[in-house]
């Protein structure tokens, strides 16, 4: 019998190999657990000063000192909050403006266990959020120039952002968080979507959680993901330090 971490850690290999391609974990027809993009380098220069401007603005109003630096440097990247909350949009949107491995909790799950033995208990969640990290591991000790973003968990317990933020000190990468939130109608709405590799997802169960999420004790920020997708982009663009894309690169508005 295959093991599990040994699939990712196969999928992660292939990753640094092949880049640009989607990832099967193990190798079947199952969703992609991460997608890789080649990491880049980008300065201020080259930039217009309406595209700077955005992120200017936005870096003000997170309150944090905004500094432009290299998209390809390492990063880890952790996207907490309820489901339904937005947290799969922006984590790509952001893999579109700093290229990296967006390594997804819910997909590895998916990939190791099926639907026939996926049950959604904690016991199962953490084991697949340890695979996840594992992989971001893999992923960070291989390439020194690559964000990996952690997406598909919604970190509402101290132990699991304390256990992220570990293994990037341990690794001497920096991290960030970025804590989705969202009205609970606007939730409501998003979670009656079908389709979504976690069946288990429902109002109920963003009630459950909401109601025992624990206040994040790190350095965070808080984006209402109520507004347009492009000013959450831009807050968070501003807070990881990242210099902004062409604006003619596809946004989903």
């Amino acid at each position: 019998m295959s093991n599990p971490s040994s699939n990712l850690m196969d999928a992660a290999h292939f990753a640094v190999r092949k880049p640009s391609l989607l990832l099967l974990a193990p190798p079947s027809a199952m969703p992609a657990c991460c997608e890789v993009r080649l990491p880049r380098f980008q300065s201020k220069a080259g930039y217009t000063d309406s595209e700077t401007a955005l992120v200017d603005a936005a870096a003000e109003g997170s309150g944090r000192s905004h500094l432009f630096v290299r998209s390809g440097d390492s990063m880890l990247v952790i996207l907490a909050g309820l489901p339904g909350t937005g947290k799969s949009t922006l984590c790509h949107a952001l893999a579109a403006y700093a290229p990296g491995a967006v390594l997804n909790k819910d997909a590895i799950r998916h990939a190791v266990f099926g639907p026939a033995y996926t049950d959604y208990s904690r016991q199962q969640d953490d084991l697949c959020g340890s695979m996840m990290l594992a992989a971001a591991e893999y992923l960070l000790r291989a390439n020194q120039l690559l964000h990996v973003y952690l997406d598909g968990r919604t970190f509402s317990r101290k132990y699991q952002l304390r256990a992220a933020i570990d293994l990037a000190e341990r690794l001497a990468v920096p991290w960030r968080i970025l804590h989705c939130s969202c009205s609970d109608e606007v939730a409501k709405r998003r979670l009656k979507h079908a389709g979504h590799l976690a069946r288990n997802r429902s109002f109920g169960l963003y009630k459950r959680i909401q109601a025992n999420f624990e206040p994040i004790a790190f350095e965070h920020l808080t984006i209402n993901t109520d507004l347009p997708l492009k000013e959450s982009l831009a807050r968070a663009v501003a807070y990881l330090g990242l210099v902004p894309p062409s604006a003619e690169k596809a946004v989903p508005e």
